[in-house]
């Protein structure tokens, strides 16, 4: 992720348009905004168009309007693609004209090849191709997200900003957040609903306790050493972040643990069915 910032950082310093390639719930909305706020056009309008629904382009495209955010663009329908296109295409208008910030989370290249999206277009919205990783790939960002989560919605919502317990943060960590940052912030939002204390525990987030904890092997249950000797080095990466600690503190060699993942892996192995060890 700290590539990605990084990339968006200098595309900021650009007039290029950007494409982000990203799952469902990734918190692409505010990456876009983080480029307009740090480029020249922070202040200037920012007009965000969602795809799926759109059946006009906005007036503003051409009148110098600060920056477009073309929300899944790979689901415009094929008229406004070619409108699109040619107005991209009048040398009269690339003066004045917005910064084009575009998101896909479909296979937008396969679309592309099979003639459901213009290559013309395609190639003029994607000048600076940016991966934004989801939060399964994120493990050292799930925390300090949650943390800003839990100060701003806790003012949205009137209430006490309440700390995260270890056991609470552990759980959130462990999570594969298949839905990302959307999901994410629909936990948050939620748990300092129901929660009154000023401390949130692992019983505010239900859903994923009911979803993910009791589904984990446990020492005395009946399952193999294998798939404890795995959780255990599952959550003491997912704690760490890096091998060389985990290593450490598992008490084998670096090589012995990678050897362990890769193990895991060929015996398709997955966290929650999608998320592979470490």
């Amino acid at each position: 992720m700290r590539r990605s910032v990084e990339a968006l950082v200098i595309a900021a310093r650009t007039e290029a348009p950007v494409m982000l390639l990203a799952e469902v719930g990734t918190e692409v909305n505010h990456l876009a905004r983080f480029v307009h706020d740090n480029s020249e056009r922070r202040g200037q309008p920012f007009l965000a168009l969602s795809c799926p629904s759109a059946t006009a382009l906005p007036g503003a495209l051409l009148q110098g309007a600060g920056t477009l955010f073309l929300d899944e663009v790979g689901e415009l329908v094929p008229g406004l693609q070619t409108k699109l296109a040619h107005l991209l295409e009048t040398p009269s208008a690339q003066a004045s004209k917005s910064r084009l910030i575009s998101t896909t989370k479909h296979d937008i290249f396969e679309a592309v090849r099979k003639g459901n999206f213009r290559n013309d277009l395609f190639f003029r919205l994607n000048v600076v191709e940016i991966r934004v990783p989801p939060l399964r790939e994120r493990r050292a960002d799930i925390l300090p997200l949650t943390r800003e989560l839990v100060a701003s919605l806790s003012v949205d919502l009137g209430r006490r900003v309440p700390s995260i317990s270890d056991e609470a943060a552990s759980l959130l960590q462990q999570h594969a957040w298949p839905g990302n940052f959307r999901e994410l912030k629909n936990v948050i939002e939620r748990a300092l609903l129901i929660w009154p204390g000023d401390v949130l525990e692992p019983e505010a987030f239900t859903e994923i306790k009911t979803a993910d904890t009791f589904r984990r092997p446990r020492v005395g249950d009946n399952v193999t050493l294998q798939d404890l000797e795995r959780e255990h080095i599952l959550r003491i990466m997912t704690r760490v972040g890096d091998r060389k600690s985990a290593a450490a503190i598992l008490g084998i060699a670096e090589t012995t643990l990678w050897r362990r993942r890769k193990l895991y892996d060929r015996a398709g192995k997955t966290d929650h069915g999608s998320v592979k060890p470490g």
